[in-house]
C-alpha cells in the first residue's frame, strides 16, 4: 500500500510518500523511522509525532503488546525489562516505552497503538519492588507485585 501525506508542526513540514508492504512491515516502518529521524535533525520527539499523526504504524504491528512499559530513566528502564523477560515467560506480550520521555506521551502512544494496559515503575514503585498497572479503558490503577501483574495480565 502507499500512503501520501502531508504534515506540518510548527516549522517543520514534510511531504511523503511511504511505501509499506504486509510481508515487511517491521522493517518498513523501520526505514521510514529512521528517514523521518534523519529529517528532523535527530528529534525522536517529532518522530514520533509524525508517525502518529500520519498513522504509519502498519495493523499488523499495532496493538500486538497487552502491556506498554513507561520509561522514565535507565533504573526504572532495567526494572521494567526484567519484568517483561518474566511477562513474555508467561506469554503475555510486553513491550517497554523506547526512551525516557514524559508520561503523557507514553500514554498517547499505548492509547494511539491500542495497547489495553500501561505498566508504570517509577521511583515509588522501584523502592516498593512494585508496579502500578494502569488500565486504558476504565483508567484504574492497582499496584502489584511483579507475580500479581502477571496473574492479573493472563
Amino acid at each position: 500500500a502507499t500512503l501520501t501525506a502531508n504534515f506540518s508542526m510548527g516549522l517543520f513540514k514534510l511531504d511523503a510518500k511511504v511505501e509499506v508492504s504486509y510481508l515487511n512491515s517491521s522493517l518498513s516502518v523501520l526505514r521510514h523511522s529512521r528517514y523521518l529521524l534523519e529529517m528532523t535533525g535527530g528529534d525522536r520527539d517529532a518522530r514520533n509525532d509524525v508517525l502518529n499523526a500520519l498513522n504509519l504504524y502498519p495493523a499488523d504491528i499495532t496493538g500486538s503488546a497487552k502491556v506498554m512499559f513507561t520509561n522514565f530513566g535507565p533504573a526504572e528502564a532495567a526494572k521494567s525489562l526484567e519484568i517483561i523477560k518474566l511477562l513474555r515467560q508467561a506469554g503475555i506480550s510486553a513491550e517497554i516505552y523506547p526512551e525516557a520521555s514524559k508520561m503523557k506521551k507514553q500514554m498517547g502512544r499505548a492509547d494511539t497503538l491500542g495497547i489495553p494496559f500501561v505498566a508504570i515503575i517509577g521511583e515509588t514503585e522501584l523502592a516498593n519492588g512494585t508496579v502500578t498497572l494502569k488500565d486504558m479503558t476504565s483508567g484504574e490503577q492497582s499496584e502489584l507485585s511483579p507475580e500479581n501483574l502477571i496473574a492479573k495480565l493472563k
